[in-house]
């Protein structure tokens, strides 16, 4: 184990370089980011790869993970940063998945059980997976 990954800090400093001087100058090369823009990071840890999202004054910036801890740290590092107000943060608890209509996509019958036994192990024992898939009903 590196220093970074007991160090939570200099690892959200180290997303947010990388993030600042490789991702968003990719992104940009695509898709113009500014003040509409919103961003969505699933698994998103303290945030580190979110915070050069938020200096540029993007519309919104969303982060969900798992881990309570490093919500809670997230909120810390950003309030610190005099960018919470520019953040969203949320943890998810583990109790309920919920899959809609995703199960057309899925090309193989292997990748569908390998996506099921993903959310199952992404939930506590008394959680549940709510499977969808749209039905079309042609008049």
């Amino acid at each position: 184990m590196q220093e970074r990954h007991i160090n939570r800090g200099k690892y959200f400093e180290e997303q947010s370089f990388t993030t600042e001087k490789y991702v968003i100058p990719f992104i940009q090369t695509f898709k113009n980011i500014d003040e509409q823009t919103s961003v969505l990071e699933i698994g998103c840890g303290e945030g580190g790869n979110l915070a050069p999202f938020a200096k540029k004054g993007c519309k919104r910036v969303l982060g969900i993970d798992m881990s309570e801890k490093k919500i809670q740290n997230a909120h810390t590092f950003f309030k610190d940063m005099d960018l919470s107000d520019k953040t969203e943060f949320i943890w998810i608890a583990k109790r309920l998945i919920l899959a809609g209509n995703f199960t057309p996509h899925i090309p193989t019958a292997t990748w569908l059980d390998f996506s099921i036994k993903w959310c199952r192990s992404c939930l506590t024992t008394h959680a549940r997976v709510l499977y969808t898939t749209a039905i079309c009903d042609k008049h």
